[in-house]
């Protein structure tokens, strides 16, 4: 089991490290900090849409992702995950972004 747990940490970290370093140039991306001290990241681009919570500050609260199906309209619900909640998903336009259950949410468009 920790061998589980060291992996999907290393895996959350670089892929973090991958949504905002190496995004290309068709990606959109934007950062935020709480007040409690913690930076999020959002990223919309090819293939994949994410949030990512980086190590610092004192947020309890999760990364939130959901995007909207270019073709119907319609808006998915929320995924969250404790550091790195991410859809791998093709073709999308529109993302909503958010660091806990009731936080302000970001729309990205591309």
């Amino acid at each position: 089991m920790r061998t589980r747990t060291k992996y999907a940490a290393a895996v959350a970290a670089a892929l973090g490290m991958t949504m905002f370093a190496a995004a290309p140039a068709s990606a959109v991306s934007f950062t935020w900090e709480r007040s409690c001290g913690t930076t999020y990241g959002a990223v919309l681009q090819d293939g994949m849409v994410g949030t990512y919570k980086r190590g610092d500050g004192n947020c309890a609260g999760h990364a939130y992702v959901k995007y909207k199906d270019p073709k119907t309209g319609h808006w998915y619900d929320w995924y969250s995950n404790p550091t790195t909640a991410y859809i791998k998903t093709e073709d999308v336009k529109a993302s909503k972004h958010k660091g806990c259950a009731d936080c302000t949410v970001y729309t990205l468009t591309r």
